[in-house]
């Protein structure tokens, strides 16, 4: 997360891909937690546009995955979502 929070604001991203932390089924809190925290690390180096994907989003046969804070957050700032299975794939 540090690292990239600390990517220079004029470096910018036409695609983010967000596959850190594997996920556990019995306690996927720390995993979704964990990819909030590196979108919003590298929201400043996106711009409209940009593409953001998230893998393992429906992980297990319950829905849960590693997508599930980055989507209700996506959906609050009007991200458009272009696919959603296995990964979640966002347009801003």
């Amino acid at each position: 997360v540090s690292f990239l929070y600390n990517i220079p604001k004029h470096i910018r991203f036409d695609l983010v891909y967000l596959d850190s932390f594997d996920i556990e089924e019995a306690n996927p809190h720390p995993s979704q937690l964990h990819h909030i925290k590196e979108l919003t690390a590298v929201l400043k180096n996106t711009e409209k546009g940009t593409l953001v994907v998230i893998d393992d989003h429906q992980a297990f046969f319950n829905d849960i995955g590693k997508g599930n804070y980055v989507k209700s957050f996506m959906q609050d700032i009007g991200a458009k979502i272009l696919y959603e299975g296995y990964q979640i794939v966002f347009e801003l």
